[in-house]
């Protein structure tokens, strides 16, 4: 038996090799070819379907990828319908009309960075780690407002859909855990990159790099033990904000960001009411410092907020499943050429 094989790809025309008996789905993600799998390579959703031929003149046969280890040199063609791309999506900048409003405009030069210096001196990062999206904003350290955004699909997907799939993943041993740390920091490095390149700016500009997030995401950046979060009572890892240190620093460098650039990551409610919904009751309250505030976080999962002066009650609800058919075999997420919308009109009916 060899130790290593080809797989061609078609039609993208590219000859890569895999070492006897990789996993075809985490081989094909490792070169940047995504599959919709949504079951976290159980087999039971079976939308990470390929198309594989042995030699010439074969047949093809069709594979779940989650499920097929790569045994012989092998042609491999990936149908359109089982490809998720990863590209960074800029309809995030939509908002970039709404969100300086929204930013104290206190400027952050308490922070170590003069207002005089040049805005590319001065450059932060505030990152939202979804469990479907990654979300990064570009800011001005020196007046606090935002200077663009960028989404992409947190690449962890291809480990399932959902967190208690990937937390299962993620006990399964040290090295799983890793490759959903360092898929997360993927995530994070295409979108900053797309973000920083639209900026004229590069990441060398950048001097901080703030975390939000669901707690599972931000415990799974860390590489932190994600168990309490699926075993009563359902505690969060950590509920506190986290300043990464000089001496820990180094996790983050596959971000390729520079030394001194400062990591701090929110903190989380609780083990289902993470730090996404905390940062924006705190940016909706220096709005509305006196009034009674509800919010509504819809997301994979959906959270909700009551904040009053004296009290806050929170709530979740795993909400993306239901609407992107994780674990199940019909359904999808909203990705590009999927039909979201339908009309009609007497003479005829609309999708797109």
């Amino acid at each position: 038996m060899a130790d290593t094989y080809s797989v061609k790809l078609e039609p993208d025309g590219r000859t890569l090799t895999a070492e006897a008996g990789s996993n075809l789905m985490q081989f094909l993600a490792g070169n940047s070819i995504f599959l919709a799998g949504t079951c976290g390579g159980k087999g039971n959703c079976r939308k990470c379907e390929v198309l594989i031929r042995r030699a010439e003149g074969d047949e093809e046969t069709s594979v779940l990828a989650c499920q097929y280890r790569v045994s012989a040199d092998i042609r491999v063609s990936v149908p359109a319908a089982s490809r998720v791309s990863i590209a960074t999506d800029d309809r995030a900048a939509r908002a970039a009309a709404i969100v300086p409003s929204l930013v104290p405009l206190d400027p952050i030069t308490e922070r170590g960075i003069s207002s005089n210096q040049d805005a590319k001196e001065g450059l932060g990062l505030a990152v939202d780690l979804g469990t479907t999206t990654v979300a990064v904003a570009l800011l001005n350290m020196a007046s606090g407002k935002p200077t663009g955004f960028s989404t992409t699909l947190n690449q962890q997907f291809q480990f399932g859909a959902d967190v208690i799939s990937r937390i299962g993943y993620s006990l399964e041993g040290d090295e799983k855990r890793k490759s959903l740390t360092l898929s997360l920091m993927e995530s994070v490095r295409v979108a900053s990159r797309a973000l920083l390149s639209d900026a004229g700016a590069s990441a060398s500009d950048i001097h901080q790099v703030v975390f939000a997030g669901n707690t599972t995401m931000l415990a799974m950046l860390l590489g932190a033990d994600c168990s309490p979060l699926i075993t009563p009572p359902y505690e969060a890892p950590f509920t506190s904000a986290v300043f990464v240190s000089e001496q820990d620093a180094g996790k983050f460098d596959t971000l390729g960001f520079p030394q001194r650039t400062r990591f701090e990551l929110m903190p989380a409610i609780g083990g289902y009411v993470g730090a996404d919904l905390l940062s924006g009751l705190f940016v909706a309250s220096l709005h509305e410092p006196k009034r009674p505030l509800v919010l509504l976080d819809i997301g994979t999962n959906s959270e909700t907020a009551v904040l009053t002066k004296d009290r806050l009650v929170a709530s979740s609800a795993a909400a993306g499943p239901a609407f992107e058919g994780g674990r199940s075999a019909a359904g999808c997420p909203r990705w590009q050429g999927q039909s979201n919308m339908s009309h009609a009109k007497p003479a005829a009916f609309h999708i797109r």
